[in-house]
Parts: structure tokens; sequence; C-alpha cells
């Protein structure tokens, strides 16, 4: 459970290893299936990261790891 950051209000997930088309199909995943408002950003040339909203990451994080949160 640790391949992020927080980022201000909201969380990063760093999905470097992966391509854009791939990032962008996780998050399009992501909205459908579990209704999060997520957006891509670039970390570095060729390097990409999801960013999840405030108002989506307490329905991310699993209770049990909320702890990092703080």
């Amino acid at each position: 459970m640790d391949d992020g950051a927080k980022a201000g209000s909201g969380l990063f997930l760093h999905s470097d290893g992966f391509s854009k088309e791939d990032v962008v199909l996780l998050i399009s995943v992501l909205d459908s299936k579990f209704g999060l408002q997520c957006s891509l950003r670039q970390r570095h040339k060729d390097q990409y990261a999801i960013y999840i909203s405030a108002h989506s990451k307490e329905q991310f994080i699993h209770p049990s790891m909320r702890y990092k949160l703080i």
C-alpha cells in the first residue's frame, strides 16, 4: 500500500513505470468502476502519476491505512 504521496489535500499514485496510455486507461477505470475523481499529472519526461482529488481520497484509502494520511 505504498507508491504514492500526499499532494496538498489529494493523493498521488506514482505510476512511473506505465505508459501514458495505460495510466489514462487506469484513470478511466477508477472513474467508471469506483467514481473516483482522478487526473493525469506528468512528473518527468515520459513518467506520469495519477492525482486523486481530495473529494475521492477517503473513498480510495482502505480504513486500515488511513493513519498514513495524518
